[in-house]
């Protein structure tokens, strides 16, 4: 008989986490030319994948607890270090392809130890932060208004992220103009994609409390310091 504390879908978030972080890191230089409302905005490659990462930490905090949303967010960045430190050591092998397609190779995959880098800090700052505000919030509100706790938290961790991981990704390869539109018009996209996903997290948080087997964790017998 399978345990009633064996949670079933823990770890397949934490493996869906993974796969969104890296494939938004792989295309995180792609940048790509958009228009929203009229304006014109500049923005990686992975803000297609990245902005659901948030949306599936707040579904943890939600319902697993801090421990394990920030269990979650160590073990995803000890796997992009992996796959960084894999990718880096590959490419510095002799190969017997053309010098086209290695060059091609070196290109879209030679920057993924600095991506780590920012990532990793962005990512330890800012998950980090929207995971224990959200927490916390719970335990002022008794566990009511979601939308407010997973927007909130989202929007001021997604802001401290786009300001990390720019910072560092493209220090001294573009002006600061150019960086703060990026930083800009990234915000803005994860912010309408944060809107779009709250009833989102109302149905995950729903179907979790319905066919998970681990008991949720309650906000009154919760520390988010612990």
């Amino acid at each position: 008989m399978e345990s009633q504390q064996s949670p079933k879908y823990y770890a397949f978030i934490g493996m869906l986490l993974v796969t969104l972080n890296t494939t938004s890191n792989i295309m995180a230089g792609r940048i790509i030319p958009a228009e929203v409302f009229g304006l014109n905005i500049i923005l990686p490659g992975g803000i297609i994948a990245f902005p659901a990462t948030f949306f599936l930490l707040d579904i943890v905090t939600e319902f697993y607890g801090y421990k394990n949303a920030k269990r979650l967010i160590w073990f995803n960045l000890i796997c992009q270090g992996t796959f960084a430190l894999l990718i880096t050591l590959i490419l510095s092998f002799k190969t017997s392809i053309t010098p086209e397609k290695d060059a091609a190779f070196q290109s879209s995959l030679g920057t993924s130890l600095l991506i780590f880098v920012a990532f990793f800090s962005a990512s330890l700052v800012a998950d980090t932060f929207n995971c224990k505000l959200m927490a916390k919030w719970k335990t002022y509100t008794n566990g009511k208004h979601l939308w407010v706790r997973a927007f909130g938290s989202t929007a001021l961790g997604e802001l401290l992220f786009s300001v990390v991981w720019v910072s560092i990704y493209f220090f001294g390869t573009l002006p600061s103009s150019q960086m703060m539109t990026i930083i800009l018009s990234q915000y803005v996209i994860k912010l309408l994609y944060e809107a779009f996903c709250l009833p989102l997290t109302y149905l995950a948080v729903y179907l979790l409390k319905k066919h998970e087997t681990y008991q949720p964790i309650r906000y009154e017998n919760f520390n988010p310091q612990a």
